[in-house]
């Protein structure tokens, strides 16, 4: 079988994800975070640790679980721009992050630059330094593209902005977390966004982030967190501050199945790949080793 939509969501999925949810879903209820609930709890836990484990980062607590990687970045967008900011990201970027920038270009004055990408749809990291100016307090960029599967060096722009220290960076890794590896001791981002039915094999509706614990954004949203009830506002402690309402355990428990089996996958070594559909051609040119596949066998 050729599935060609592997980039959107992965296919098929491992037999123990699916066995996974059928099993907590059969013998445990409740909220992961109250007493009774200690299976889940655990389940969380582990699943953080392994996050952080994958994304090489020393805290558990700073990753933050929410439905997919749309919600993670709107979380991080909407909660860490003030009025008059400048952000620098590029031309190939996911609506994800296209459609918050543009909404708060128009409602907070949020100044914008896009970075150009070459003929292989690459970013040439030189660009997004020169992009920054004096307002500038976020760069944001796409690890990895759904529809071309160029990779970006995040390695070399990270270190660059090490001489900004005003200025935070923010990957998006939909495409790469579980594909590829993503060491932040070597990226050095704020923010890591990603999502569990992708690369991570997980099913839909289960994602999260990584935040800087320096770092502190305005909550998307506030309310039940299972503990800490008696408090009028929001629990300051991580992640607690950014995890409201009860989660998905039997999501969480094998949505990040893929840290368990990650693997590397086959790089395009032809950088010229072309697909006859009906009566007419799909081309797509990639720099040779720079791209990951965007389909399954």
């Amino acid at each position: 079988m050729i599935y060609f939509d592997n980039a959107s969501m992965s296919f098929p999925k491992p037999v123990e994800v699916i066995q996974g949810v059928q099993s907590l879903m059969e013998n445990s209820s409740g909220n992961a975070m109250r007493t009774t609930s200690t299976e889940k709890t655990d389940i969380v836990f582990e699943t953080r640790k392994k996050i952080a484990k994958l994304f090489n980062v020393k805290f558990p607590t700073s990753i933050v679980f929410t439905s997919n990687s749309t919600e993670s970045l709107n979380t991080i967008i909407e909660g860490y721009l003030k009025p008059g900011d400048h952000v620098v990201s590029s031309a190939i970027e996911h609506n994800s992050v296209v459609r918050p920038l543009v909404r708060l270009h128009k409602e907070r004055n949020i100044a914008l630059s896009w970075v150009p990408v070459n003929e292989f749809g690459l970013i040439n990291p030189n660009d997004v330094i020169e992009a920054i100016t004096e307002k500038t307090t976020l760069v944001i960029i796409n690890h990895a593209s759904n529809v071309t599967g160029t990779i970006q060096d995040v390695e070399s722009i990270g270190e660059q902005l090490q001489a900004y220290p005003d200025v935070k960076f923010l990957i998006d890794a939909s495409q790469t977390a579980g594909h590829i590896p993503i060491d932040n001791q070597r990226i050095k981002a704020d923010f890591i966004a990603f999502t569990g039915h992708k690369a991570l094999l997980g099913i839909s509706g289960v994602g999260g982030y990584y935040i800087n614990p320096e770092i502190k954004i305005r909550p998307l949203k506030v309310g039940g967190t299972g503990v800490l009830s008696e408090l009028l506002v929001q629990p300051e402690g991580m992640p607690l501050h950014y995890e409201s309402g009860t989660a998905l355990m039997s999501r969480l428990w094998t949505g990040f199945f893929g840290t368990e089996r990650y693997r590397t996958p086959k790089i395009f070594q032809n950088p010229d790949f072309s697909l006859k559909r009906r009566d007419f051609w799909v081309f797509l040119q990639v720099e040779q080793g720079r791209a990951l596949p965007v389909s399954s066998v």
